[in-house]
């Protein structure tokens, strides 16, 4: 099964999920690409800074930045598949041999070619932060599948407000832009790497394997 994912350039909060998922991934997924996106996709970058300090408060969105900061510039070194850590996605797609490539809004002609290329078997959409189209969504000829950081319908600032619920992401079918029904890890949690926390990993191997 070839798996092309989609996402955002985020090295917080995002990035924990492909190094779970690329040192453990299932046998029968060979990832051929990640695409990254700008975090927050076409948000303008004043207004992701009011919402930011608005959730965080001035503290806390200095010590943010900082983090996003020292990630950039740690990721511009390079990194081992056995590195402890790992600072970008991009670092880590190099580590382990994936292509990695930097995209505006994925639904655009241009990038959808690039997609097309690569021949995905399923798509899978990780915080992507545009809604996908029909010519998208229908070029895998195994759909395309998406994950959210809080049970849905709940937004992911619930899920930063709720820590109680971290690990607790959604995994839903995609249609056209919606989903068709969803999958909650919570519901059914796995054992993955000798933790019962449910994982990311552990819904997109559920996923692949249904």
């Amino acid at each position: 099964m070839r798996v092309v994912f989609l996402t955002q350039d985020d090295p917080l909060y995002i990035l924990p999920f492909f190094e779970e998922f690329f040192r453990l991934k299932p046998e029968q997924a060979e990832v051929v690409g990640v695409f990254t996106c700008k975090t927050m996709g076409d948000r303008g970058r004043l207004r992701l800074l009011r919402e930011l300090l608005h959730l965080y408060g001035p503290l806390g969105l200095a010590r943010l930045l900082g983090r996003v900061a020292a990630s950039r510039a740690l990721a511009l070194l390079p990194a081992g598949r056995n590195a402890r850590k790992f600072h970008s996605i991009g670092q880590l797609c190099r580590a382990f041999g994936v292509r990695h490539g930097l995209v505006g809004n994925p639904n655009q002609e241009q990038d959808r070619a690039r997609i097309a290329a690569l021949s995905p078997d399923l798509l899978v959409s990780i915080a992507c932060p545009y809604i996908l189209k029909k010519a998208l969504l229908e070029m895998p000829p195994l759909g395309c599948i998406n994950m959210h950081h809080a049970p849905l319908p709940r937004p992911t600032v619930w899920r930063t407000s709720n820590p109680s619920t971290a690990g607790d992401p959604d995994t839903e079918v995609m249609s056209r832009g919606r989903c068709t029904h969803s999958i909650t890890s919570s519901a059914r949690p796995i054992n993955v790497a000798g933790s019962s926390r449910p994982s990311a990993f552990a819904v997109l191997r559920l996923m692949m394997n249904s």
